[in-house]
């Protein structure tokens, strides 16, 4: 394999090759008669100066110096190598052993020697056995020290390959992070092996991701891979919490030994309508700090990932943030050394773009000069309402005249038996298989999955939006009623369109509900800024994704179209 670049030989044999400055011949003489014997290859050169040209030529694996010698001496000549080593292998922690030959006895000469660099003396007149013993000696130690320095120059590209995908897989979520939203992983000397994830879906809808893999380093790293891939694909398709995680779960089990698992907090935040979903499997609580002052918590509800095959029923949190509340979420190394409450003042000291500066300045009090002893990551979303424009109504030039369709879908579901919450998802990833663009699907899959749950919620089961006052009130009202098995079903209709040239043009969705209808002539009404309503605005965040949108007379029939660009 061929070396890399600036990278020293290291023989099979270390200390095979010994360099002897002296200028006395019979010294080289001698040294050369009975280190051959050993099989050891022999340098010599008689000063100072040619030795440091011959160890810069030859790179010899140990050296023998005299002290004395005219113009540069044995201890000059060793602070030559050693600056030398420095230089041309950079931070490679190179280790060529120097052996000081001396006829002075002197404890000042012995100082200078050591202090130079020499890692042993060797009082002259020397005999044959003596010199071999010394020398064999501190080859063998020069033959272990190799050892070492070949695996850590392995163990430094093995992490930079390693650094190099994770920071491919990473770097598009970060450049998609919005305003105000701060993820970080902290830089250690070997790598951080937690995972930081964003995934921006559909116009302001975001997807975190937040993983501590089992160990640290390299094997840490390599089980963030996958991990990153799965939760992007599904994320992607705008698939729900429980899925990802699922699918997240199920990758791992199947990729890496049983021994290993991984911690995991996903998170997902509507920006236009403050809509917050949580899930925990083993991770420090996640946190809101809410601009009142209080805090809601998020605790981990789930086994760590990549231990069992199925994770069983799995309970995502929901709740309804308003502006300038913080979601943060750490990992358990940032929570062994900084405290809890610490980390309540940092967030109430400030503003929240100031938070990272003074987080930082805990970890340096902390950590100061010492290496890590855990992964430390975390994030923190502000909540800013996004103001939601309204698409403007489709003219001529945008409809697209020549598209025909080309696949009907049809399906009637009951939502106290099947997962109703995965049709809009999974129908996006289809419409994804058939061409259509990313920006598409994803807007899909908001929009149907807002449309799906409209119908569910306020036509079958007949919920009041006016619930929505009080999260906790709503969603167990919403159990009780989809406990009671409510009757009826609601109809999903859609239609794809291609162009001529046989490319995605729309789908065309239709939603049908048994419900009573609703007063959708109001609802469309200028209604000021959607963020500051308690409710209804997901008819806003469809009307500014989805085009030609309609309802029938009574309301309980809605359809929109999702087109290409």
């Amino acid at each position: 394999m061929p070396q890399p670049l600036n990278q020293p030989r290291f023989d099979a044999r270390p200390g095979q090759t010994i360099l002897v400055v002296d200028d006395d011949p019979v010294t080289r003489a001698i040294a050369r008669k009975f280190l051959e014997k050993d099989g050891y290859r022999i340098l010599e050169a008689s000063d100072g100066e040619a030795g440091l040209a011959m160890f810069k030529d030859q790179a010899p694996d140990l050296v023998l110096t005299d002290f004395s010698m005219p113009g540069m001496s044995g201890a000059d000549l060793t602070r030559a190598i050693q600056r030398y080593l420095r230089e041309h292998y950079g931070g490679l922690a190179v280790y060529v052993p120097i052996v000081i030959l001396t006829s002075l006895g002197q404890p000042e000469v012995l100082k200078q020697a050591l202090e130079a660099g020499a890692v042993e003396f060797l009082m002259k007149p020397f005999t044959g056995p003596e010199l071999r013993t010394r020398v064999h000696a501190i080859a063998q130690a020069a033959a272990a020290h190799a050892a070492l320095l070949v695996r850590a120059a392995e163990e430094q590209d093995e992490i930079a390959v390693l650094k190099h995908l994770l920071e491919h897989l990473l770097e598009h979520g970060r450049a998609s992070l919005p305003e105000g939203f701060l993820m970080e992983t902290l830089a250690t000397r070997r790598i951080n092996g937690d995972v930081c994830v964003h995934h921006a879906g559909a116009p302001g809808i975001h997807f975190g991701l937040l993983c501590d893999p089992m160990g640290h380093g390299l094997l840490a790293g390599i089980s963030g891979i996958p991990t990153i891939e799965v939760f992007n694909t599904l994320a992607g398709i705008g698939l729900p919490l429980p899925r990802i995680l699922s699918g997240i779960n199920l990758r791992l089990f199947h990729l890496m030994p049983r021994h290993r698992f991984s911690c995991a907090l996903l998170f997902r935040l509507d920006r236009h309508t403050g809509s917050l979903s949580v899930l925990n499997a083993g991770m420090p609580d996640a946190m809101v700090f809410h601009r009142d002052g209080s805090l809601t918590r998020f605790a981990s509800t789930s086994v760590p990932l990549g231990i069992l095959e199925d994770l069983g029923p799995l309970s995502m949190e929901l709740r309804q943030l308003e502006a300038g509340d913080c979601l943060f979420g750490c990992s358990d190394g940032l929570t062994d050394l900084v405290p809890e409450q610490d980390l309540l003042a940092c967030l109430r000291a400030g503003d929240a773009a100031a938070f990272p500066g003074r987080l930082r300045a805990l970890l340096d009090q902390r950590v100061q000069d010492r290496e890590l002893a855990d992964d430390v990551s975390w994030f923190l979303w502000p909540y800013r309402p996004d103001a939601l424009g309204q698409a403007p109504p489709p003219g001529p030039t945008d409809l697209t005249d020549a598209s025909v369709p080309c696949l009907s879908l049809r399906l009637r579901f009951y939502p106290s038996v099947q997962a109703y919450d995965e049709l809009a998802p999974n129908l996006a990833a289809f419409l994804a298989s058939q061409g259509a663009p990313g920006s598409a699907t994803q807007a899909l899959s908001v929009v149907l999955s807002e449309a799906i749950m409209n119908a569910v919620d306020h036509g079958l089961l007949g919920l009041d939006s006016a619930l929505k006052t009080s999260f906790e009130t709503f969603e167990a009202e919403r159990s009780a009623r989809l406990g009671a098995d409510p009757q009826g079903a609601v109809e999903l209709l859609a239609v794809v369109h291609r162009a001529a040239d046989g490319s995605f043009s729309h789908v065309w969705i239709q939603v049908t509900d048994p419900g009573q209808g609703f007063d959708w002539r109001s609802q469309l009404a200028d209604r000021g800024d959607p963020a500051a309503l308690l409710h209804g605005r997901g008819l806003t965040l469809i009307r500014a994704l989805a085009r030609d949108l309609s309802f029938n007379d009574t309301g309980n029939i809605i359809s929109f179209s999702i087109y290409s660009a």
